[in-house]
C-alpha cells in the first residue's frame, strides 16, 4: 500500500518493493499533491492488478553498459555501434550516468535535453572546428540512442514505461548535403580519364561505377573482379570496404568480417576490413552501362600489367 507525504511544498509517494531481505522503501519525490494522489492510485492499482514492476537501484550507466553488451553487440553494426558509444561516453554518461534509472522521468529528460542544447559542452572533434553548442541533430541521435534503450528497460521490467517517448526534442531540420554539378563531375571524369596513369585512371572507373550504379564509396571499394558478369554487364554488391574499431571486428555478432588489411600504422585504434553491407537489403544486383564496361575491361588490363613480377593475386579493383 502506498502513502502519501508531504514535504515542504511538494509531495512524495513512499511504498516498499521486494520481498524478505531484499525489501526496501522507495520515495518518488518532488510531486504536486495531484500529481502524488495520481501515482498512488496507479501504484495500488497496479499491486491489485499483479502488473506492478519492482524498481531497482540500478544507476543509468551500469543499464546502459548492461544494454549494449546484451543488445547492441547483437543489433547494431559497427559504425552504429562505434557512434551510439561516442554519444553516451560524451553526452550521457557525464549528465546521467549517476542518476537512479527508476528516477528518470518525462520532466527530467526535457530538464536534460534543454541543459545540453544551451550549456553543455561540445565533445572536440579532432581535425574539425571547435563548436560553442551541442547541436540539435545530435540531440536527435542522442534521442534515438536512449528511447531504444529504455524501451527495453521495460522490457527487463526494470522501469514500468519509457520517459523518453513523450519528450519534447528542440527543432531540428536535415540539411542538404552538397553534391557535385553534372558540369564539375564531367570535369573530374574527364581530367582522370588516363590510362597511362593507373591512380587517376583507377579513379575515373571508381566514379564511373559510383555514378552509373548508385554505388557507396564503401561498396565501390569492395567490389571484386569475380563479382563482375561481363557477359550480362551486371555487378553483384554483397561486400564494402570499412574502417572499424579494432575490438569491435570480434565482438559484435553483425560484423562479418571476410578479409582484414595489413595496417599500414601500427598502434592505431581503427583498421580497415572487407566485410558485409550494413543491411541485408543492401545486397542486390546492378546493371553496369557498356561505356563502363569498357572502362573496367582497360583497367583490368592495367592490373594484369602491374602484377606482372609480384607475388600476388589480388583480386580488388579498388585496391586501396
Amino acid at each position: 500500500m502506498a502513502s502519501i507525504i508531504k514535504r515542504g511544498k511538494t509531495y512524495s509517494v513512499v511504498y516498499y518493493e521486494g520481498e524478505g531481505k531484499e525489501k526496501h522503501q522507495i520515495w518518488e519525490s518532488g510531486l504536486s499533491y495531484n500529481a502524488a494522489k495520481s501515482r498512488k492510485a496507479q501504484l495500488e492499482y497496479e499491486e491489485a492488478q499483479n502488473i506492478h514492476v519492482d524498481r531497482t537501484d540500478i544507476t543509468v550507466k551500469d543499464f546502459l553498459l548492461e544494454f549494449l553488451t546484451k543488445y547492441g553487440e547483437k543489433k547494431w553494426v559497427a559504425s552504429t555501434y562505434d557512434g551510439n558509444m561516442g554519444l553516451l561516453e560524451n553526452y550521457v554518461y557525464p549528465y546521467l550516468g549517476d542518476k537512479k534509472l527508476r528516477n528518470i522521468r518525462t520532466k527530467s529528460v526535457d530538464d536534460y535535453y534543454h541543459f545540453l542544447l544551451f550549456e553543455a559542452e561540445p565533445a572536440v572533434n579532432v581535425g574539425k572546428p571547435k563548436r560553442e553548442h551541442i547541436t540539435a541533430s545530435t540531440i536527435h541521435d542522442i534521442h534515438k540512442v536512449l528511447r531504444c534503450a529504455f524501451n527495453q528497460a521495460v522490457k527487463w521490467e526494470y522501469i514500468a514505461k519509457n520517459p523518453f517517448l513523450n519528450a519534447t526534442l528542440p527543432e531540428h531540420k536535415e540539411k542538404k548535403r552538397s553534391a557535385l554539378t553534372p558540369e564539375q563531375l564531367f570535369k573530374v571524369l574527364d581530367f582522370t580519364d588516363r590510362p597511362e596513369i593507373y591512380d587517376y585512371y583507377m579513379m575515373h572507373c571508381a566514379i564511373q561505377l559510383a555514378f552509373a550504379c548508385s554505388m557507396r564509396g564503401g561498396e565501390v571499394g569492395g567490389v571484386q573482379w569475380d563479382r563482375i558478369n561481363f557477359a550480362e554487364r551486371t555487378l553483384y554488391i554483397d561486400r564494402v570496404i570499412d574502417r572499424v574499431d579494432r575490438k569491435l571486428a570480434d565482438t559484435l555478432a553483425k560484423m562479418d568480417v571476410m578479409y582484414r588489411f595489413p595496417n599500414l600504422y601500427p598502434g592505431t585504434r581503427t583498421m580497415i576490413v572487407l566485410k558485409q553491407p550494413k543491411t541485408e537489403g543492401s545486397i542486390r544486383n546492378v546493371y553496369i552501362p557498356e561505356t563502363v564496361i569498357q572502362k573496367l575491361q582497360t583497367l583490368r588490363k592495367l592490373q594484369d600489367k602491374l602484377k606482372v613480377g609480384w607475388e600476388t593475386t589480388a583480386i580488388w579493383i579498388m585496391a586501396l
